[in-house]
């Protein structure tokens, strides 16, 4: 017995070294740790998983070319190779419990599984308060083609208030259909005497065949068609 729990505790220890070994500067000992990690795979998943999750969880910030980022790109990778029972700590730790940056890579991770079980946690991720989480939400979404609901959740998100988070709801959209990213316009009221130009093409309101829709009118998303659709956001 005794025996037994000396192996479970030394592998756990080898795997947290293995992890923390993501987060070297050398490439070299980066890549052999994750060959490792991916080869131990699914056999100590739970125990991979768990540790991730709990240093991703103390890292914080991932400032590009930091420890931190090479850590979260390693279990980005790992996760995309693990069971449902390997993504619950993904979910129950990271999403519902974490900090801002542990969301990012949670659904980072989760989005890029294209898995149906984690579908309800992306589209949950849409109202997330940080626009990154919400863009990698978007991101994921675009992997759901066939899902009514992920397209509803992508057009609930086109309007969302950071045009990063609209161009890559945009760009999902285009797997259901071919709606590709939508142009940025000046924002304003329609001119009354049709003198303005409220889309910024240089050609006035009165002689413009498809003026931008006024910003009080309300638009029905949901009931258009994939072609309407496009035209309404190359309008916007």
């Amino acid at each position: 017995m005794d025996n037994d729990s000396n192996f479970s505790g030394n592998s756990s220890s080898r795997i947290h070294n293995l992890i923390e070994d993501l987060g070297d500067e050398s490439f070299e000992t980066r890549n052999e740790a994750l060959m490792t990690l991916k080869a131990m795979l699914p056999a100590s998943e739970s125990s991979i998983s768990s540790n991730l999750v709990e240093i991703i969880s103390g890292h914080g910030d991932d400032g590009a070319g930091s420890n931190t980022s090479f850590v979260n790109k390693g279990a980005i990778e790992l996760f995309q190779g693990m069971t449902e029972l390997g993504l619950e700590p993904l979910v129950n730790e990271l999403l519902r419990k974490g900090d801002v940056y542990a969301r990012r890579v949670a659904v980072d991770a989760l989005g890029r599984t294209g898995r149906m079980a984690v579908l309800p946690y992306l589209i949950a991720s849409m109202n997330d308060d940080d626009m990154y989480v919400r863009w990698q939400a978007a991101k994921g979404l675009g992997r759901y083609a066939g899902s009514n609901d992920a397209r509803d959740a992508l057009l609930g998100g086109i309007d969302d208030t950071e045009p990063y988070v609209r161009k890559r709801v945009a760009r999902s959209l285009e797997s259901f259909g071919g709606i590709g990213p939508k142009d940025e316009k000046i924002e304003g009221p329609m001119e009354d005497d049709g003198e303005g130009d409220i889309d910024g093409d240089g050609i006035k309101d009165s002689d413009d065949e498809e003026p931008r829709i006024a910003n009080n009118e309300e638009i029905d998303y949901n009931a258009m068609t994939v072609p309407q659709l496009k035209k309404a956001l190359k309008e916007k």
